[in-house]
Formats: C-alpha cells, sequence, structure tokens
C-alpha cells in the first residue's frame, strides 16, 4: 500500500531512525525510496527533492553503485514531468555511473528507460536498440523478476514492427515474471503494454486494410486504455479497494502516454 500515507509515515520513520544512529548509507537510500513514492504517485517535484538530496549524500559516501540507481530514478520522474531532455541527461549519467560501479543491473534500467525517452520522442529505431540491449544484458543475469518489464516494453515495440511471434514471446515472459515478482503496479503496467503492442498491430492492420482485425485490435487498445484509469474494486485483499493504475505507478502513466499517442493515429473503423 505504498501509495497511501501509511508508506510516507513508514519512509520518513526510516529516515529518521537512520539519522538517529548515524547510518548515512540508510538515510540516503530511505531518501531514495521516499522519492520513488512520490515519483509513484506523480508527485515529481518532491520526487526530485528527495532524489538529489539522496544522489548528493551517495556522492559523498562515494556509493557509486546506489548514486546511478537514484540518478536513473531521478530520470525516469523527469520523463514522468515531460521532461525528456534531463530524462536523457539523468539516465546517460546513471548509465556511466553503473559503469563505473560494474552494476549491471542499474545499466539495464537506465537504458530501458532511455530507450522510453527515445520512444515518447518519436525515435523508434534508437528505442529499439537500446531496448534490445536492455534485454539482452538482462539474459545474462540470470533474468531477475522485477526486471520483466523491459521484456514488456522490448515485446510492445516489436509488436508494432510487424514482428509478431517475437513480440509474443517477450510479452508471455513478462507476464510470467510480473507473477514471479509479486508486483501489483508491474501487472498493471503489462495490461497496459498488451494495449500498446495491439495498437501497433492495429496500425499494420490498418495499412493492410484488414477491416476486421483492425477494430479489434483497436477495441483491445482502448479497453486497456481505460483499464489504466480505472479504480480498482474492493476486494479481500483491498476491502478499500485502489486507485487507478495510472495514479498509483509512473510507469503506468509513462505506458498510457505511449498508448494514446498511438490511438490519436488510428481512425474510428467506421470512418475509414
Amino acid at each position: 500500500q505504498g501509495y497511501s500515507a501509511h508508506g510516507a509515515r513508514t519512509g520518513e520513520e526510516a529516515l529518521d531512525l537512520a539519522r538517529s544512529r548515524g547510518q548515512d548509507l540508510g538515510a540516503a537510500l530511505a531518501q531514495m525510496n521516499l522519492g520513488t513514492l512520490a515519483a509513484e504517485l506523480g508527485n515529481q517535484a518532491d520526487a526530485q527533492q528527495f532524489y538529489n538530496a539522496a544522489k548528493q549524500a551517495l556522492a559523498e559516501q562515494k556509493h557509486t553503485e546506489f548514486e546511478g540507481l537514484v540518478t536513473a530514478m531521478s530520470g525516469l520522474a523527469h520523463l514522468d514531468a515531460d521532461q525528456p531532455e534531463e530524462a536523457r541527461r539523468c539516465l546517460t549519467e546513471a548509465y556511466r555511473l553503473a559503469q563505473t560501479a560494474g552494476d549491471e543491473r542499474t545499466q539495464v534500467t537506465a537504458q530501458a528507460w532511455h530507450g522510453l525517452v527515445h520512444w515518447l520522442s518519436a525515435e523508434e529505431e534508437p528505442a529499439f536498440l537500446r531496448l534490445q540491449s536492455a534485454v539482452r544484458l538482462l539474459m545474462t543475469l540470470q533474468d531477475p523478476p522485477l526486471y520483466g518489464f523491459v521484456h514488456g516494453y522490448f515485446g510492445a515495440l516489436l509488436a508494432g514492427r510487424g514482428r509478431v511471434v517475437e513480440a509474443e514471446r517477450a510479452l508471455r515472459h513478462a507476464r510470467q515474471q510480473a507473477q514471479r515478482s509479486g508486483d501489483r503496479n508491474q501487472r498493471d503496467n503489462l495490461k497496459v503494454l498488451v494495449g500498446i503492442a495491439a495498437a501497433g498491430l492495429a496500425a499494420n492492420a490498418l495499412e493492410k486494410d484488414s477491416d476486421g482485425t483492425y477494430a479489434r485490435h483497436r477495441a483491445m487498445a482502448l479497453s486497456r486504455a481505460q483499464f489504466a484509469i480505472a479504480p480498482v474494486a474492493a476486494t479481500d485483499a483491498y476491502p478499500d479497494g485502489l486507485p487507478a493504475p495510472a495514479e498509483r505507478s509512473v510507469d503506468v502513466r509513462i505506458s498510457l502516454r505511449l498508448l494514446h499517442r498511438l490511438l490519436a493515429e488510428l481512425p474510428e473503423p467506421t470512418a475509414r
């Protein structure tokens, strides 16, 4: 329930405890976690304050591996705030820091998110190359479940390029990883990524003048866009329900922007 005020209080308590015990690294990581919570909720100005404080502390402590991670997180927050040039700067620096530290997981993250900067800027070939590079590096790291989102983005991009079999394989693998991770936001983001893939398939069907296929894929894409902004009803697991995925996940918001851009290029089936 990290979207809630309880999550923020827990993070602040962890920060206070680390400071009271003189645990400088723990305090810096608590600030990074508070930044991530703020970023997930869309409070990007607050997120950057926490990230900048954490980055400065980690640099002073010479924890280059964590400095690279927080710099990558800052880049993603900039992207969510529609600041692509700041995002590029941060993600380039994060990749450099990760290389210096030998931190291959942050290299994967920085490459993948940099690919999203390209994709949102309609630079599809650089986006493809960065995501492809991230996937290849990820496969050398025993493919940890929390990084399944990389396969998901790559699969969605492959679908738009007409590489359907490869796209299905990547998205299926992303789904398995999301289930293994236990991360609700990752599972929800994957549903939006399937919508992006459907929009790409619809665009291909439009070019081939295949009416039935086009309408079906477009409808799927539209349904996933609606899913992203719909609150989750109460369940046994979440008695009070949950905010809409786009309200609690930076990944979902970025994916939704990609999906909306693709949908804007798809006319109503009857209007063709």
